[in-house]
Parts: structure tokens; sequence; C-alpha cells
């Protein structure tokens, strides 16, 4: 992403909160609400995950729903009653999978992930950070 210095000192520098997941995405959209932006179709990168059997490890789980469908989401979908919706839907979803495949805990820290980005709560993910030593 190449910024003018001037969109900086309006729109600031990226919400350290967000940790891993979706920072750029927020930031992306404060800056679209200032300014024009410029997308470049042809240019791709490509980041490599090195992924589990299971998918998302519990970090990065947490991370998504808290970030994207908690908090995101939530505050740029307008319209309200969609946002819901889809968010619920997808909440339970991903819980009764997990239920399903007898992963409580990751069950868990969906819903944990969720509450924590509609409330804000921030600092969890260290928890989590803490456990994987």
């Amino acid at each position: 992403m190449l910024l003018h210095r001037s969109v900086v000192s309006i729109v600031g520098l990226p919400e350290k909160k967000f940790f891993l997941y979706y920072d750029d995405t927020y930031y992306g959209y404060m800056i679209n609400k200032v300014t024009n932006v410029l997308y470049i179709k042809d240019i791709c990168f490509v980041k490599k995950l090195k992924r589990n059997s299971h998918g998302l490890n519990k970090l990065e789980l947490y991370l998504h729903f808290r970030n994207y469908i908690g908090y995101l989401a939530r505050k740029v979908c307008e319209d309200k009653r969609r946002y819901w919706s889809l968010a619920i839907i997808f909440l339970l979803y991903h819980i009764f999978k997990n239920i399903a495949k007898l992963r409580i805990d990751r069950a868990y820290i969906v819903l944990k992930g969720f509450i924590d980005g509609i409330r804000e709560n921030w600092g969890y993910e260290k928890k989590l950070l803490n456990k994987k030593r």
C-alpha cells in the first residue's frame, strides 16, 4: 500500500489492536473514506501460510472471529439486520461444526473471538500466544 504523507496525517497509523488479521483491510477502508484509491489488478502477492490439518490454528481462529466477524464487519456494514443475520448464521455454523468434530475448545474460541469483537475487548491473543510456547 503506497500512501501520501497527507493521507496518513488524516487517517493515522494502522490499528495495533487488530494484530495479524484484517489490520490492512480496516486501514484500506479508512483511507477509502478520505481519498480515492487506485486498485492495480495485475499485481499478485502470494502469502504462504503453514496450516495444520484442522485449518486455522487457535490463535488465527480467534483473531479471525474477533477482528473480522465481531468488529470490522459490524462497523463497516451499513445494513445492520443483514450483518447480524449473517454473523449469527456464520457463528452457529462454526460452533456446531467444531462440536460435531468434538473440538469443544475450538468452538469456545470461535464464540470468545466473536464476543470480544463485539465488546471490543483486546488482548486475549496474548494468552493464546503464551499457551503455544
